[in-house]
Formats: C-alpha cells, structure tokens, sequence
C-alpha cells in the first residue's frame, strides 16, 4: 500500500509551499483546506501520517485529531501551528498521541521532511504491534478454549 499523508491548513501558501516540498517523494499527499474537507476525506480513506493546523474552519485540529485516535488508531498525527500553550502541548502529547508538534515556520524539507519518514517508520511499528497483540490475544483464547474442554471431559 503506498504510503499516504492528510495536510490540513487553512494557509494555500502553505499547502503549496508543503506540494512543492513533497514532489518527487514516495509517498501521496492529499490536502484539506478546513476541517470539514478534512472530516470528508477521513471518511473516504485511511492515512498513514496526518498533519494539522490547530486553528481550521468547521472541525478544528483537536477535533480531527480525536477522530484520528478513535477511528484509526495506527495513523500518525503531526500538528503544525503558529502557536500552542504548555497545557494544549501537554494535552496532544499525553492524551491524544501526537507525534510531532512543529512551529511555523518551518523548513519542510529538512526536519520536517524527516519527521514524516519517522512518522512512516512509527506507523509500521504500531501495525506490526497490533498484529502482535492481536496474535497473542488469539492464542490465549485457543488456550482457554482447550482447558475448559479438557475440564468438561473429565
């Protein structure tokens, strides 16, 4: 499956200044211009990284963000914002899983650039963990399943 970013600003600045860093790089880049564009294409595809304003008209960028951690709990989250208090920082790092916080500006094809192909490499991990989990949970209940027929047999 190739790899998929959702960037999400209200700027077309810098949506363009993001395209125009990303060409040639091997992955797609979809593009929202508010948070109700966003909400649409969520519905319509699942991403691998997501990156966010905070301040969008419609949903904001806490509101995608929590549909992201509910809906598609292995998409990596990236917020990028002119400004973000202690608490809001504290709050997308702690309780929503964000991956990244990045002030503007920024040069998206250094640091930024490398943040995405972290961000990749995470989603990997989170996708080899929960097939994991999912795995070992199965065995478990192969196990349980073979104890209680043991016990009826008896």
């Amino acid at each position: 499956m190739e790899r998929s970013i959702l960037f999400i600003s209200k700027y077309p600045d810098i949506v363009e200044e993001f395209l125009s860093a990303m060409k040639g790089k091997d992955f797609s880049v979809d593009t929202a211009s508010d948070g109700e564009e966003a909400w649409a294409k969520l519905s319509g595809k699942v991403y691998h990284v997501i990156v966010t304003g905070l301040v969008l008209d419609g949903y904001n960028g806490e509101q995608i963000v929590t549909r992201i951690n509910e809906t598609s709990p292995d998409t990596v989250c990236i917020i990028y914002t002119t400004t973000i208090s202690a608490a809001q920082l504290h709050f997308f790092m702690n309780k929503r899983d964000v991956f990244r916080v990045f002030l503007r500006p920024v040069d998206f094809q250094t640091e930024f650039f490398q943040a995405l192909e972290e961000a990749f490499l995470y989603h990997e991990v989170r996708l080899m963990n929960r097939e994991e989990e999912t795995e070992k949970n199965k065995e478990v209940a192969e196990e349980k399943a073979e104890r209680e027929e043991g016990k009826r047999r008896k």
